[in-house]
């Protein structure tokens, strides 16, 4: 196994020049750095983390934990992952079902405790799946840091969905007038933060109230073919994020008050749920965007594969993965470090549905 002695003997320098340059961690010389990662390269240089471990008596692993396999959480956990080992922590990946028993719960969040990792980072699925272990954590003195939680956290990163249903609704007024309406799901936990911003944007365009309405997909969740599809592929223990059933039917729901009352534009609560206003819509002859203009929310994959593609507001995944390792490594660094809450802005991506 290559060691840094080897790389110093090669390139002449000092074992210590080695580890500055290899951790980009200190002022090193561009030639030297320039020759010593070069030369790292060419022995095929890989860091013993157990040894670093050992010598230096401190953990260099990030357990991240996660009730959630959703493509959201797994953009965040790839830009995550890609900014600790720059500076030289592995990140452990541990998925837990929402499902799952308490039993199951307690043992993970124990063994994480157990591990001793430099820190842990939490995606939650509900409200109550997060708050619980990171209560544990905290009490047992391990760092952590939550992504995008639904209660209170010292060290967090937070998503300003308000502020992305804001500049969506403020697009729509100012592009199709005043008739815009707001398509939410009540009984999802991010449906206020977005009816906010609809609220505020309408304020400030001297609107003094809009309409608002709050489906369940009940009505048709058990008797619409389309649904029984989406239910067999997306269970909620399988998807383990939110119920992509629900918004799907949701979406069903509210194509019908459409065909009986169609607004001149929409906000809807997500892409999925727009997927199903747009199955529901077929057959009607109300046209998207020609009679009806709508802009969902995540950005998901199928965003820019369904007809016509979805103008949507995009979670910033990677800036907030990012975010949770700036905030980690720097209470790692200093635990009294006040930089311990960031919030990222969501992003509109305009296409062709609005």
């Amino acid at each position: 196994m290559v060691t840094l002695k080897d790389i110093a003997r090669k390139t002449g320098v000092s074992i210590r020049t080695v580890s500055r340059a290899l951790k980009d961690d200190g002022y090193v010389k561009e030639d030297v750095k320039s020759r010593i990662l070069a030369v790292a390269k060419e022995l095929n240089y890989t860091p013993n983390i157990v040894a670093r471990s050992l010598r230096t008596n401190k953990s260099y692993e990030v357990c991240v934990l996660t009730w959630s396999v959703d493509e959201l959480h797994m953009k965040k956990i790839v830009a995550l992952e890609n900014e600790l080992r720059k500076h030289g922590y592995l990140l452990n990946l541990m998925i837990d079902s929402p499902d799952s028993s308490d039993e199951r719960k307690n043992k993970m969040i124990e063994d994480i405790i157990r591990r001793r990792p430099a820190g842990v980072v939490t995606l939650p699925a509900y409200v109550d799946h997060d708050k619980t272990a990171l209560e544990r954590f905290v009490a047992a003195g391990v760092l952590c840091v939550a992504i995008d939680p639904r209660h209170e956290h010292k060290e967090r990163v937070d998503i300003s969905r308000d502020s992305g249903a804001y500049d969506a609704v403020g697009f729509l007024l100012e592009k199709y007038g005043e008739d815009v309406a707001y398509l939410g799901i009540e009984s999802e936990g991010h449906n206020i933060t977005r009816l906010a911003g609809y609220r505020r944007a309408l304020k400030e365009h001297n609107i003094s109230k809009g309409e608002e309405h709050n489906f369940t997909g009940n009505s048709i969740a058990d008797s619409n073919e389309a649904v029984s599809f989406v239910r067999q592929q997306y269970s909620r223990t399988k998807f383990a994020f939110s119920d992509i059933t629900t918004q799907y039917a949701a979406g069903i729901e509210a194509a019908e008050l459409i065909k009986e009352n169609c607004p001149r534009a929409a906000l809807v609560f997500s892409d999925i749920m727009c997927m199903g206003l747009l199955y529901g819509l077929m057959g009607s002859g109300i046209s998207i965007p020609r009679d009806l203009a709508i802009i969902g929310f995540d950005d998901r994959s199928c965003a820019t594969l369904c007809c016509p593609p979805l103008t949507t507001i995009a979670q910033p995944n990677e800036q907030a993965g990012i975010a949770a390792a700036t905030i980690l490594l720097a209470i790692i660094a200093d635990k009294d470090c006040s930089e311990t809450d960031i919030t990222v802005r969501t992003q509109l991506i305009k296409r062709l549905s609005a």
